[in-house]
């Protein structure tokens, strides 16, 4: 049996649903709300002591960390392959999938925080908000969190972090000038693990970004169409307040930040 515990809109979640419904996998959903603190349940952390999603339990083992997930699925799993045989292609593709756990994720988490979701912590109190905080077992995540919330546009990580996910959506353009995907002749877990990263740039109301670099534009639609993608994303998975308020604070800060990055 597999068990995932998951959260709707975590780009990490979403790329694990995406690979088990690719290959057509049966898996059972326990769903988990980030904003009730469900990922610092006591039980939850006996299986990732890190307190973040996903976690996937197959047969009662636990496996955290969602791209070692999706490289245990190919193991475990390999009848649909999502890997190229070929092991220049499939070091290139770790070479994609490295990045996000080097820095794209990183970034994400930067500017999802400081511009689109920093506004919903201003309803607490101060000793509300630092119960909150205080719950995150990483000190360096903690006190960024903090920062973000505190500082919005004005944190000083928040420049680099857009220009790191400018350089995300260039080097995708670049590698996909010839090819449909990003490694090999078809899709791979390069094209999933980046998928929800370039969509959460859509949803913070930055699609110029994407729609100026055709190639990747291209590749976008080419994934959003596929029914393992509408699954994964869709339906009882779309968080559509979630979006909606990334569309409505990215659309505010959009103006300024297009011209900060001369887009």
């Amino acid at each position: 049996m597999l068990q995932l515990y998951h959260n709707d809109m975590s780009v990490c979640a979403q790329k694990v649903r995406h690979l088990l419904e690719e290959k057509g996998l049966p898996w059972q959903s326990m769903h988990m709300s980030l904003r009730h603190k469900d990922q610092f349940d006591p039980d939850y952390l006996r299986l990732n002591p890190n307190g973040v999603v996903p976690t996937l339990v197959h047969d009662g083992k636990a496996v955290i960390e969602s791209t070692i997930i999706t490289e245990y699925l190919e193991d475990e799993f390999p009848e649909t392959a999502f890997r190229p045989s070929d092991n220049a292609e499939k070091a290139r593709m770790r070479y994609w999938t490295k990045q996000l756990d080097d820095s794209i994720h990183a970034a994400t988490v930067v500017v999802t925080v400081g511009i689109g979701i920093r506004h919903q912590y201003e309803i607490h109190s101060e000793e509300e908000l630092n119960e909150i905080l205080d719950a995150v077992p990483n000190s360096k995540w903690r006190v960024l969190k903090r920062q973000l919330i505190e500082n919005g546009m004005n944190h000083p990580d928040l420049p680099d972090a857009l220009i790191r996910l400018k350089k995300m959506l260039d080097d995708m353009e670049g590698a996909l000038t010839s090819r449909e995907w990003l490694v090999g002749s078809g899709i791979s877990l390069a094209d999933i693990g980046l998928y929800p990263y370039v969509m959460r740039v859509d949803h913070l109301n930055l699609g110029d970004l994407i729609s100026r670099r055709p190639n990747l534009a291209s590749w976008y639609e080419r994934m959003s169409v596929r029914p393992a993608c509408k699954e994964a994303y869709l339906g009882q998975w779309l968080n559509e307040k979630y979006v909606n308020d990334l569309m409505e604070k990215g659309g505010e800060a959009k103006k300024f930040i297009l011209s900060w990055l001369s887009e």
